[in-house]
């Protein structure tokens, strides 16, 4: 480093370059200053918490553009997107069915299933009768008439079923249904780009080419949201004569930041 002017084209002694930045590091920042640095550290973190399950890179390593640095255990996120993809699924299918006009040959087969279990149910009603004159004279156990009262409940709650379906797809789906349907599609769109996206933070990458300054947490170890895992230094600093301001009241730490 040279000095700024005391004597054009003399190199200051590095004792005395030492003692101005020791001297400039106890005065609080002010504004910018006129220099240079070594390096900008870039604390990398991930926005989501979890177990770091892989440090990809030791303290010292040169590392480009892209080099995966660590990774989070993503178990959490992947259960949680594959469960709401298979409901976005369910849910885009009974969108579509509710919004799908029925046809003349659905109602029929509706109309014939309602038919064939009326039938039904009235089969299971004759039995019925039967059984309970053979209750009566003794013929038959109590066992034998709860299974035929309760084959009778059956038939009738499947009766029911039938009518409200045909009943259903006559009307169609009214139309408040089908709104709601949609903005709880959408919103569950909304939830899975969210998940998809935390999912992409537990893997983080170099944004540019850099060295490993430090490391902070260890394979196994639990990680608060935004908390730097890697610290990387670029390899070339802001350069002699750039302007460069201090985040901190103190000029000279490790937490110096470039504005070149």
């Amino acid at each position: 480093m040279r000095a700024g002017n005391a004597r054009a084209g003399t190199v200051m002694p590095a004792a005395a370059v030492v003692l101005l930045c020791l001297s400039s590091c106890d005065r609080p920042a002010t504004g910018d200053y006129q220099g240079y640095v070594e390096n900008e550290f870039v604390h990398v973190a991930s926005a989501v918490s979890g177990t770091l399950e892989q440090l990809a890179v030791r303290e010292g390593a040169r590392v480009s553009a892209g080099d995966p640095l660590f990774a989070l255990d993503p178990i959490v996120q992947a259960s949680d997107i594959e469960d709401l993809r298979h409901r976005i699924a369910a849910a885009e299918a009974r969108l579509k069915e509710m919004q799908m006009a029925r046809r003349s040959a659905v109602l029929g087969a509706l109309e014939a299933q309602l038919e064939a279990r009326r039938a039904a149910e009235e089969l299971a009603r004759l039995e019925f009768e039967r059984n309970k004159k053979l209750l009566a004279e003794k013929v038959v156990s109590e066992a034998t008439f709860d299974n035929v009262r309760l084959a009778l409940d059956e038939a009738r709650e499947r009766t029911t079923e039938a009518a409200m379906e045909l009943q259903l797809a006559k009307e169609g789906e009214r139309e408040e249904l089908v709104d709601a349907a949609r903005q709880d599609l959408d919103a569950m769109k909304a939830q899975l780009a969210r998940l998809e996206w935390s999912l992409g933070q537990t893997r983080r990458a170099a944004p540019a080419d850099a060295t490993v300054q430090e490391t902070l947490f260890e394979p196994g170890e639990w990680v608060p949201a935004g908390s730097p895992v890697v610290v990387l230094a670029p390899p070339r600093g802001c350069g002699r004569g750039s302007s460069c301001r201090s985040p901190t009241s103190r000029g000279c730490g490790r937490a110096t930041r470039c504005a070149c």
